[in-house]
């Protein structure tokens, strides 16, 4: 990754820090009870995990892409031939 494109995502993520801050205030300022501030604090902390480990992510697909690279058998009924 160039230098600019790790500055980019950088900025992004500090961006997104900013939204999950406001994001749980506006829930407090709204609702003032707790569960949902909670529940919006542990949304925030998902979003921001993903975002911050989406090259994880992109593996794990890889991974699970190129184990279902063998075909399915062939299975015998009408209009098959068989």
């Amino acid at each position: 990754m160039t230098a600019k494109l790790a500055e980019i995502r950088q900025l992004i993520q500090g961006g997104l820090v900013v939204a999950a801050v406001l994001f749980i205030g506006h829930v407090w300022w709204k609702t003032k009870a707790l569960i949902p501030t909670v529940g919006a604090m542990l949304l925030a902390g998902m979003v921001l995990w993903g975002t911050a480990n989406i090259q994880w992510f992109q593996d794990q697909i890889g991974k699970e892409m190129h184990s279902l690279g063998t075909t399915a058998p062939a299975v015998p009924g009408p209009g098959t031939g068989r």
